[in-house]
């Protein structure tokens, strides 16, 4: 009797941790004008405070300017699953490419995309994003580990 209910406990207490987590995917893709933008740096962070940023992944875009990033908050404490993910994009367009600092963005990803699971069930489609606009609170002259 006891070995059944220390097993529904153990049961229990699993389920439990899988509420806690967190997930967010996000797809889009870069243009440079009217073409692809490859190679640009994408980040997806999960904020958790003012000055704590935590990369969830990191990948370059293709050849054709496409991007997808998924994160969780698995294997973190219960108590620290909360996620503000947002996508930072680091790019060259319209620079000079012999240059080793990069314009940066920043987009939020909205709370209706961040599922309570271990893979993400709803993906945020950024669409299309012309890196030739300048976007708010971009800043320019940044270097990759910033």
């Amino acid at each position: 009797m006891r070995f059944i209910l220390a097993l529904l406990a153990l049961i229990c207490f699993a389920n439990c941790a899988d509420v806690a987590l967190r997930s967010v995917s996000v797809k889009g893709t870069l243009l440079c004008g009217k073409e692809p933008y490859g190679n640009a740096h994408v980040r997806l962070y999960r904020v958790s405070s003012k000055d704590d940023h935590e990369i969830l992944e990191q990948k370059q875009t293709l050849s054709n300017g496409e991007f997808r990033l998924e994160g969780s908050t698995q294997g973190r404490p219960a108590n620290e699953t909360t996620m503000t993910p947002v996508v930072r994009i680091y790019h060259k367009c319209d620079e000079e490419p012999d240059k080793d600092t990069y314009r940066r963005f920043q987009l939020q990803i909205p709370s209706i995309y961040v599922t309570r699971s271990r893979v993400s069930r709803n993906e945020y489609d950024i669409g299309k994003i012309n890196l030739q606009l300048i976007y708010p609170r971009e800043e320019s002259g940044i270097r990759l580990g910033s």
